[in-house]
């Protein structure tokens, strides 16, 4: 089910641009450019913050297909050689295989990480996701997507591919980027020129759609609905736990009951036996005694003759109107 949604750009000075727009897509609110404790936060929508590209490689790996979890441990001694910094200092992030085999990744410092987390937990803000700002263009098909904007430039080269730099230093690392591909392959670069703002607005509509890699992940899991999720399965185990009782108690009342009209229908019995049985020390086998009496109580009166005379003239009566008997002798 779709959710309204806050799309957060985070600059490196933590002041942002951000718009909400509801479950259809449609921008509520649109500001530029400001502190994120202006933002309102509404406790229905999935935030997503997109994060300065220039902190944040994108590459890839050719690794076997392993669990997540397995992934994240190797990935740190698989990309090594590529990397300046030590490993321990660095957090990496995946994404899902590509059809080439290739494990896209995205590694960024920890002290980032870090950093990025406590200004937006200072503003009271659970992000959903950590996205690097190159996602935020449309996937390249035949060419590449290039938007410059403030003396910064972030290239999307594919679904999983891309990078950020310097406007100054983009035509050089064009040049050293298409250098790399098959002389079969050529791309056109489809240059733009919008705001962080422009880019969220034009994510607005499909958001939860696009392709990314998630920076919280592993250690930095996100939990933005963890507390309602919690919230909820407490509730629900309230409820379970409620139903529980009730039919508990219930049950309880039904057994005080049953007992009470049990204990009422046995002092009937008695009552009635001794009424029959004057002579009868204890109960014994009431149900049986009490039948076989009605039966021979039932084959003496059809030996008594005043009896059918007595049934005979009832059953005339009933059937006569007008006839009132004053006296029987």
């Amino acid at each position: 089910m779709k959710q309204n949604s806050i799309i957060i750009y985070l600059n490196n000075d933590s002041s942002g641009s951000w718009i909400f727009a509801d479950e259809n897509g449609t921008i509520l609110q649109s500001v530029t450019q400001t502190e994120l404790n202006q933002l309102s936060i509404s406790h229905d929508a999935v935030i997503y913050v997109f994060l300065p590209a220039q902190d944040i490689l994108i590459t890839q790996a050719e690794l076997p297909k392993l669990s997540r979890q397995k992934l994240l441990k190797a990935l740190p001694f698989a990309l090594e050689e590529q990397l300046i910094d030590d490993v321990n200092d660095l957090h990496f992030a995946i994404g899902d295989y590509q059809p080439d085999g290739t494990l896209p990744v995205a590694v960024v410092s920890k002290q980032k990480m870090t950093h990025w987390l406590n200004v937006l937990a200072e503003r009271g803000i659970s992000p959903y996701a950590f996205i690097p700002a190159i996602f935020a263009l449309p996937i390249p098909e035949h060419d590449w997507k290039i938007n410059s904007f403030a003396q910064q430039a972030i290239v999307r080269t594919g679904k999983m591919t891309g990078f950020a730099c310097e406007q100054d230093n983009l035509d050089t690392l064009l040049k050293l980027k298409m250098a790399d591909l098959p002389e079969s392959q050529t791309k056109d670069l489809v240059k733009t020129h919008l705001s962080p703002q422009q880019l969220l607005e034009n994510l607005a509509g499909n958001i939860d759609r696009i392709e990314y890699i998630n920076l919280l992940q592993g250690s930095y899991q996100a939990k933005p609905q963890g507390g309602k999720i919690k919230k909820i399965w407490l509730t629900a185990g309230y409820l379970v736990l409620a139903c529980v009782a009730v039919a508990f108690i219930s049950n309880i009342i039904s057994l005080i009951i049953l007992k009470h009209q049990y204990n009422q229908l046995e002092t009937a019995i008695t009552q009635i036996y001794k009424h029959n049985f004057p002579q009868a020390s204890s109960i014994v086998a009431p149900r049986e005694r009490m039948s076989e009496k009605l039966r021979n109580l039932s084959g003496q009166a059809s030996k008594n003759n005043i009896l059918a005379v007595l049934g005979k003239l009832g059953k005339s009566l009933k059937e006569s109107s007008g006839i009132q008997i004053r006296n029987l002798d």
